[in-house]
């Protein structure tokens, strides 16, 4: 679905993609089942993230299946950086901003108004990652990621 947009030469959006009020500049790449509301996506910008809403991705710019670009303040205003001083937007719903040939990993979070600079790459922990898993887990029995193995839940 392609609605309300501004959509630039050869880009391509995969199956049960939505793409709502945005503009993809040329050669952007949505993957599919990705949602993507009031956001703009720069030259060759590969958007996979399931999700990007109030957003710019800068020019060559990708964001994983998984990394989550959180749009939403619960309680207060969203904060921005503004000449090195915190400063309150008075919102409590702003994307984010993704520099040119920047990269959000899976599993990264970033925070509402936030700007990653320009080539940066960010992972997740590599904590984060399973590296070890028993071999004899008990069914039934809930287990948590510690140290790169599963742990018995406490």
């Amino acid at each position: 679905t392609v609605r309300n947009c501004i959509v630039g030469d050869n880009v391509t959006i995969e199956d049960h993609a939505n793409v709502l009020s945005s503009v993809l500049a040329k050669d952007v790449y949505v993957t599919p089942k990705t949602f993507v509301i009031w956001s703009l996506a720069d030259r060759g910008a590969v958007i996979s993230n399931y999700k990007l809403q109030v957003s710019v991705l800068g020019k060559n710019a990708a964001t994983s299946t998984w990394a989550g670009l959180i749009d939403a303040k619960l309680k207060g205003t969203v904060d921005v950086f503004h000449e090195g001083q915190k400063v309150s937007t008075e919102r409590q719903f702003l994307g984010s901003c993704i520099g040119h040939n920047a990269y959000i990993g899976a599993k990264v979070l970033i925070m509402p108004g936030r700007a990653v600079p320009n080539d940066a790459f960010v992972a997740m922990r590599p904590d984060e990652l399973i590296s070890e898993i028993p071999p004899d887990l008990p069914k039934g029995v809930p287990y948590m990621r510690e140290g790169g193995t599963l742990v018995p839940a406490k």
